[in-house]
C-alpha cells in the first residue's frame, strides 16, 4: 500500500503585538494568569465594553485563568474588535515557554472555529 498524502488545511492568521490594543484586528487575545484577574489592557477593554468581559468570566463555570481554560466573548455593537479570547495561563510562578506553547496549541482550533483572521496580542495582555 502506497503512502497516502494527507492535506492539512491551515488558517492564515496575522498576529500583531502592541502596548495597547490597536483595534485593527478582529480578535484580541488576553492571557490571564490564575488568581491575577484581568491584565491592565484587558481591564481597560472591559470598561469600554461595559463590564461584559468580567461578567462573562463569572458566568457559567467561571473563568479563573487556570491553564487550558479559554473563553470567547463576543464584542458589543460598534466595538473595535469582533471578539475577545481569554486564555488561562495557570500559576504565574510556573509559567514558562512550554506553558505559552501549550496555550497556543489549544488556541489555534478555537480561533479557527471563531472565524478569527487578524489577531491582536497586546503586550500588556499577555498575562500578569
Amino acid at each position: 500500500m502506497a503512502n497516502a498524502r494527507k492535506t492539512v488545511q491551515t488558517l492564515p492568521l496575522k498576529i500583531t503585538c502592541h502596548n495597547t490594543p490597536a483595534g485593527k484586528a478582529d480578535t484580541v487575545l488576553i492571557g490571564v494568569a490564575a488568581g491575577k484577574g484581568l491584565p491592565a489592557a484587558a481591564a481597560a477593554l472591559d470598561r469600554a465594553w461595559g463590564g461584559l468581559i468580567a461578567h462573562q468570566m463569572k458566568a457559567g463555570d467561571g473563568f479563573a485563568g487556570k491553564a487550558g481554560q479559554t473563553l470567547v466573548v463576543s464584542a458589543p455593537p460598534r466595538a473595535a474588535y469582533a471578539r475577545a479570547v481569554l486564555f488561562g495561563l495557570g500559576d504565574p510562578a510556573g509559567l514558562d515557554d512550554a506553558g505559552y506553547e501549550a496555550a497556543g496549541g489549544k488556541l489555534y482550533p478555537l480561533l479557527k472555529a471563531a472565524g478569527a483572521h487578524v489577531i491582536d496580542l497586546p503586550a500588556a495582555a499577555r498575562g500578569g
